[in-house]
């Protein structure tokens, strides 16, 4: 499963007192779960301002999403929050959708989910960018909080424009030992949490001015298939299905819809807290070691920045004419994926 090219001295083979097998069964989640656990904090030493962004410091009337709403799930923290501010920072007003209820998902999940005050704190910090934003809470496996919520969006900010179905959890108990509740968990948050943050989103994208843009976070392992990961590893498949689907029935709207692919991201859940008994005995250092033994690039765990700004560039004018595709940010993995 690992690099054979890369040098054994820098591969997993040589981890003090673990065989590559029994590391890559333990481990082979990790470079995925980190991926669209979008809901938890990068407050843990990740920056929210983009080192790569060029337009944070432009002025109003420069800004290429001048004039747009966003409507963001998962927005409390992690990837989704680092969206926030990247479209903030170009322009957009964003509605800020979290369930921020940290023990909604403790019979599904081991980590806490976002807090009220996550939310708000969020909210604050796009703010700051000179843009609109505001706070929905609603939970993406209800579609009539969804309908709700996305209805309070378009009426307070005056239509929505951009949709990014970010929400998603994992859970590293692997097939074998997994109860139907936290399959079915999965497949409620990952599968039908995105479905549902699209839908009652499509009567306000169509009418959008400047084309609607959907954008859907699957995940490296949405990809490919990942060792004690299969639900997860599915129900991000699935979403790239949903995607590829949407793109050819929301066309004639002139809706364009694409998914992100993540590898490893850097965020409390990944540097901090673990959501199974086998990620307890990996350190960060040995976390980090096994993803960087995947990648073509010298790196580990990317920030979530780079993220944002792949989502950046899809809701943007320059990628009018992209939908249907799923954009790999995966520092180079997808060199060893056939398609």
């Amino acid at each position: 499963m690992g690099n054979n090219d890369k040098n054994h001295d820098d591969g997993p083979d040589n981890l003090k007192g673990e065989t590559r097998r029994d590391f890559i069964k333990k481990a082979g989640m990790v470079a995925a779960s980190g991926v669209a656990l979008t809901s938890l904090a990068t407050s843990a030493g990740v920056s929210l301002a983009s080192p790569l962004d060029k337009n944070a410091n432009l002025p109003p009337e420069d800004k290429p999403l001048k004039g747009r709403t966003a409507l963001i799930s998962g927005a409390a923290r992690g990837i989704g929050l680092a969206m926030a501010v990247r479209l903030a920072q170009d322009g957009a007003n964003i509605a800020m959708l979290d369930i921020a209820s940290p023990y909604a998902l403790s019979d599904i999940i081991s980590y806490p989910l976002s807090s009220k005050q996550d939310l708000e704190q969020a909210v604050n910090l796009v703010k700051q960018q000179g843009v609109k934003a505001i706070p929905l809470i609603a939970d993406v496996r209800d579609r009539a909080q969804m309908l709700s919520a996305t209805n309070r969006a378009a009426q307070i900010l005056g239509g929505i424009d951009i949709v990014i179905a970010n929400a998603g959890i994992s859970n590293g108990t692997g097939f074998e030992n997994e109860s139907d509740k936290i399959f079915k968990g999965i497949m409620d948050v990952n599968v039908a949490g995105v479905a549902n943050t699209i839908h009652p989103a499509v009567p306000y994208l169509e009418k959008s001015k400047f084309g609607g843009k959907v954008i859907a976070i699957s995940s490296v392992a949405g990809r490919r298939g990942v060792s004690q990961l299969a639900s997860y590893s599915a129900s991000k498949w699935a979403v790239i299905g949903l995607v590829k689907s949407l793109a050819l029935d929301l066309g004639d709207k002139n809706i364009t819809v694409n998914a992100i692919a993540p590898t490893a991201v850097k965020t409390v859940m990944w540097h901090g807290e673990k959501s199974s008994d086998a990620m307890k005995n990996l350190s960060n250092a040995a976390m980090e070691l096994f993803v960087k033994s995947y990648h073509s690039l010298p790196t580990g765990s990317i920030h979530p920045e780079e993220i944002a700004n792949a989502a950046a560039f899809l809701v943007s004018d320059n990628a009018r004419y992209i939908s249907g595709t799923t954009l790999d940010v995966n520092a180079g993995w997808s060199g060893q994926m056939t398609g």
